[in-house]
């Protein structure tokens, strides 16, 4: 399930080993931000003075708190180089049913989950996945259209319009709510244009893909100018901005609300790090390092989602044991770390369990 890879025309099977290292490091900070949103829901960790091994990682987490947008971007590339159709949606609706209900009993108790409904990011993957399954059926010169209005979109400030539903769903749904007390956790303005920006142009360059596994002079000149002007956001304009990022309540009005340049002073070095893993030259060094194939046959990076949602499910239990970790803080670290292989293990377990019912 989510498996990555795409295979050329002669059945050889292309990686792209940047992308895997891109999405490692992007966990490595999410799982960071998860494990105190689910346990804690504080915006400075309470054990930080306790522990020994968290607080490296939220020092981390903190340079790159844009990694879910990365994850996002990331994944419906590689789907759109795949040119995945999406035919099995209702099996994927099923899978994010089940992570939203883990991420939603986390947050409310038993009786109130039905009435306290929210949006997060399986409902906007589910939404993006059903919208997918339709643009990738329109000719090229709609997708085209598509990639140029979404990416207009993505220049566009979120919070530009404030929902006025009486339905907190529909505001958290449609647009961000954070001036009116709602989570603003990935609405489909703007945040839509993402998977249907990445996956359309990872359509587009899968079928040109011998055209972007080198790079021109004139290209290096254009990324470098884009380079340039990202760091000059980074430092000069928003110097440290992300750094002290609200990692409770508020992160996702935070994140998902920034400034369009201040966005793109992170992103851009996301889009350059994905088109550089394009190139056959770094690919075909990937190819001979083994330590970079061991990490290519990571379930984090080979069936991505199930290893997520595996990862979800170790958060849910963990925190019904915030007390105990509270009180344990070497324990806590214990369980930190094990957030990490424990995924992988599950994943690859249940794999193997439907590989044998097949079989038999």
């Amino acid at each position: 399930m989510f498996k990555e890879l795409e295979t050329t025309k002669n059945g050889e099977k292309r990686y792209y080993y940047l992308l895997d290292i891109l999405r490692l490091l992007s966990m490595a900070a999410i799982i960071s931000f998860h494990t105190n949103e689910f346990l804690f829901y504080t915006k400075t960790f309470p054990l930080t003075q306790k522990t020994y091994v968290f607080p490296i990682f939220d020092i981390y987490s903190r340079l790159i708190p844009f990694s879910g947008q990365t994850i996002v971007a990331l994944s419906f590339f590689l789907w759109g180089l795949r040119k995945k159709a999406f035919n099995t949606i209702l099996k994927y609706l099923l899978l994010f049913l089940l992570g939203h209900f883990l991420v939603t009993a986390n947050f409310n108790r038993p009786g109130m989950l039905l009435k306290n409904l929210e949006w997060d990011i399986y409902p906007f993957l589910a939404f993006s996945f059903f919208v997918i399954h339709f643009t990738r059926k329109l000719s090229s010169s709609l997708k085209y259209f598509l990639i140029l209005i979404s990416s207009a979109l993505l220049f566009v400030k979120p919070d530009i319009i404030v929902g006025q539903s009486s339905f907190n769903i529909l505001n958290g749904m449609l647009w961000s709510t954070c001036p009116s007390g709602g989570s603003g956790a990935w609405p489909l303005f703007p945040w839509l244009a993402l998977p249907i920006f990445f996956y359309h142009v990872g359509e587009l360059i899968g079928k040109k893909i011998k055209f972007f596994e080198k790079i021109e002079k004139k290209e290096i000149i254009i990324w470098t100018m884009f380079l340039i002007m990202g760091l000059y956001g980074l430092i000069l304009v928003y110097p440290g901005g992300l750094y002290n990022v609200h990692v409770g309540a508020k992160f996702y009005c935070q994140m998902l609300n920034l400034r369009p340049f201040e966005f793109w002073s992170y992103f851009v070095w996301i889009v350059f790090f994905m088109r550089l893993s394009l190139l056959k030259s770094i690919n075909d060094w990937g190819a001979q390092h083994e330590i970079l194939r061991y990490l290519r046959g990571l379930y984090w990076n080979s069936h991505f989602g199930l290893t997520y949602l595996c990862h979800i499910l170790l958060l849910y239990l963990g925190a019904q044991f915030d007390s105990f970790f509270v009180d344990n803080p070497v324990l806590f670290d214990c369980y930190f770390l094990s957030l990490f292989p424990m995924p992988e293990f599950m994943a690859r377990f249940l794999i193997n369990i439907r590989l044998r019912s097949i079989n038999k």
